[in-house]
């Protein structure tokens, strides 16, 4: 018997299409997982710079003290903690007063899965009477490189002592 040809796919054909469309959607899908993880995660770090500049800058100013500080939560975003460390530089003596200040920003906690940090350095002279109690930045922070332009005038930021 020689009958009309048949049209149309046969059930093996469909299957195959069907799991060559499984998988492709297999893929995309987690293609798309993985480009939500990268976006979540450059927004953290966005936000973590963004507050850690704007504590910074409010210790420079003088709106915030220039003190250490562990883990304090962040008013503008609950979900952040925000630790300053003030730290002594003695290997620089012909400078005397001059300090670290680092201010670290973290969101997560160590119970609640991997956490998230950003630091901001910057040289100071700290509070200490040997400084003459000034809170002026010093040039020669790592957030911004060499920035003489926030040095007090005549001070030397970088050189070694003055004659």
């Amino acid at each position: 018997m020689t009958g009309k040809p048949r049209s149309g796919f046969s059930l093996i054909e469909m299957l195959i299409a069907t799991a060559i469309v499984l998988v492709a959607v297999g893929v995309l899908s987690e293609l798309a997982s993985v480009g939500r993880r990268h976006a979540t995660a450059a927004e953290d770090a966005a936000t973590a710079q963004r507050i850690c500049q704007n504590r910074l800058e409010e210790i420079l100013c003088g709106a915030a003290p220039l003190e250490a500080a562990d883990d304090a939560t962040v008013t503008e975003d609950p979900d952040w903690t925000c630790s300053v460390e003030l730290k002594p530089l003695e290997q620089y003596a012909w400078q005397p007063g001059l300090a670290e200040l680092r201010v670290t920003v973290k969101k997560g906690s160590e119970t609640a899965g991997p956490s998230r940090s950003f630091s901001l350095v910057r040289w100071v002279r700290s509070a200490s009477p040997a400084s003459g109690g000034g809170q002026s930045g010093l040039g020669a922070g790592a957030d911004t490189g060499t920035d003489r332009a926030s040095s007090p005038p005549g001070a030397d930021t970088l050189g070694g002592p003055q004659p």
